[in-house]
């Protein structure tokens, strides 16, 4: 799996980029910004 770390500009920017099949967002900010530096881009739900 992929990590892509991305900002956006406006709401409508980062609605239009989760519309991509397999696409999700990780919320946390500086944790997991953390996590990924560190190797560690496993999701759960």
């Amino acid at each position: 799996m992929s990590l892509a770390l991305q900002t956006f500009s406006s709401v409508k920017d980062a609605n239009a980029a989760l519309q991509a099949a397999g696409t999700r967002y990780l919320g946390g900010g500086t944790l997991v910004v953390r996590a990924a530096n560190e190797g560690d881009v496993s999701t759960s739900s």
